[in-house]
C-alpha cells in the first residue's frame, strides 16, 4: 500500500504535463500512487497521460465522462485513494524531488493533522509580475514548526490543497469535499478540513512550484474583475452550512466571522461596478438567516473600513448604513442617524 496519494487533476495541459508527472515519479519518497484524473482534454494531454500510465504503475489514471471543473475532478480523485495520507498537484505545477518525503515524515512523525510547505511561484510571462508582491505576502510561510491551532493560525495560511499534506481519515469521516462547479474550491476544503485539526507543521522551504500562467483562472479574475468574483459569497455560504450540519458553528463563529468578512471584501473588490448589486443582494440576503444575527452585530466594525473606501459607489454605502442604523433600537436615532449618514454621499 503506498504510503502518500497524490491526486493530479488534469485538462488542457499538454504542454505543462510532462514536467509535472516527472517530478512526482522522481520523488525520494518512492511509496507513492499517483492519481490522474483526466477531465475530457480536446488537446493532446491524453496521449501524454496514457504513455506515463504504460512507464510506471504508479500512475494511475482516471477519465470524466465529460468536463466537469477542477472541484469534481478533485473530488473523484478522493474517491480512489488508498493510502491514508493526500496531497495534491496542479498539473500545470510540480513538486520539489523532496516534497511528498517531508511532507509525509513531518504529518506522520509530528502528531499532527496536517503539514503545510512553501510555494515557489514562478511568473510564466510578464502579466503575472504585478502579483509579486501581493504573492509574496500570501503565500509567505509565517510559523515554523509544529503548532497548535488556532483561529489566528488558520487565517494566516494560505489555502491552496497543493502545498499541503492531509489525513484521509478526516476527508472521510466528515465528508469533506471540493464544491462543484464554484472556484475558490480550495478555500471551502480548506478552512472545512481546518475545523478537525488540532496540530499543524510547517515547514519554510518552498517545495511546491507554482506556475502563473497567461491568462490563467485567478490572473484573468483579478485582472480584468469578473462576475465570477461573488462565488466568494457562495463558498463562504458553503462554510456556513457545514458548520451547521457538523453542528459545531457556535464553537466556530468567529472564525467564520472572519472568513465570511473577507470573502465579502474579495468578492466586492473583484466584481465590477455594475455587478457589485448583486453582491451586496447576495450579502444581505445571507445574513438574513436567523442563526448569523451575531454577524449582523459584528459588521458594525467593518463599516467605518468599507464605507471610508468607496466614495464613488452610492450602494455599498447605503447597504452598510441600513445594516448599521439596523442594530439601533431607539426608532427616532435610527432615523435621525440614517438621514445624516445619507446626506454624507
Amino acid at each position: 500500500m503506498p504510503k502518500v496519494s497524490v491526486i493530479v487533476p488534469i485538462y488542457n495541459v499538454e504542454k505543462y504535463l510532462s514536467r509535472c508527472l516527472d517530478s512526482l515519479l522522481n520523488q525520494t519518497l518512492r511509496d507513492i500512487e499517483i492519481i490522474c484524473v483526466e477531465d475530457y482534454s480536446t488537446d493532446n494531454s491524453r496521449s501524454v497521460l496514457k504513455e506515463y500510465g504504460q512507464r510506471d504503475s504508479r500512475v494511475k489514471i482516471l477519465y470524466n465522462k465529460f468536463n466537469s471543473g477542477l472541484a469534481t475532478t478533485r473530488n473523484n480523485g478522493l474517491k480512489v485513494v488508498e493510502s491514508g495520507y493526500i496531497m495534491f498537484c496542479d498539473s500545470d505545477d510540480y513538486y520539489d524531488q523532496s516534497m511528498c518525503l517531508k511532507l509525509y515524515n513531518a504529518i506522520n512523525n509530528c502528531n499532527c493533522e496536517i503539514a503545510v510547505c512553501g510555494i515557489n511561484v514562478i511568473y510564466e510571462d510578464k502579466s503575472g509580475l504585478p502579483y509579486k508582491e501581493s504573492d509574496k505576502k500570501y503565500y509567505a510561510i509565517k510559523y515554523d514548526g509544529l503548532i497548535k491551532v488556532t483561529n489566528k493560525i488558520v487565517l494566516n495560511t494560505d489555502v491552496s490543497s497543493c502545498n499541503k499534506i492531509f489525513k484521509r481519515e478526516i476527508i472521510e469521516e466528515n465528508n469533506i469535499t471540493f464544491p462543484d462547479g464554484l472556484l475558490f474550491e480550495d478555500a471551502s476544503f480548506y478552512f472545512c478540513y481546518m475545523i478537525f485539526c488540532k496540530n499543524i507543521f510547517f515547514i519554510k522551504d518552498k517545495l511546491y512550484n507554482y506556475v502563473r500562467r497567461e491568462n490563467g483562472i485567478m490572473s484573468e479574475l483579478i485582472e480584468k474583475n469578473s462576475i465570477r468574483a461573488i462565488e466568494h459569497l457562495y463558498i463562504a455560504e458553503k462554510i456556513y452550512d457545514f458548520l451547521v450540519i457538523k453542528n459545531i458553528f457556535k464553537n466556530n463563529k468567529e472564525l467564520f466571522f472572519e472568513i465570511f468578512k473577507s470573502f465579502f471584501l474579495f468578492a466586492f473588490n473583484h466584481s465590477q461596478q455594475r455587478e457589485r448589486i448583486y453582491v451586496i443582494n447576495e450579502c444581505e440576503s445571507f445574513l438574513k438567516k436567523k442563526e448569523l444575527t451575531f454577524i449582523k452585530q459584528e459588521m458594525k466594525y467593518i463599516v467605518k473600513e468599507i464605507y471610508s473606501k468607496q466614495n464613488k459607489f452610492y450602494p455599498i454605502k447605503r447597504f452598510f448604513i441600513n445594516l448599521l442604523c439596523g442594530l439601533i433600537p431607539h426608532k427616532t436615532k435610527r432615523k435621525n442617524l440614517r438621514k445624516k449618514l445619507l446626506e454624507r454621499i
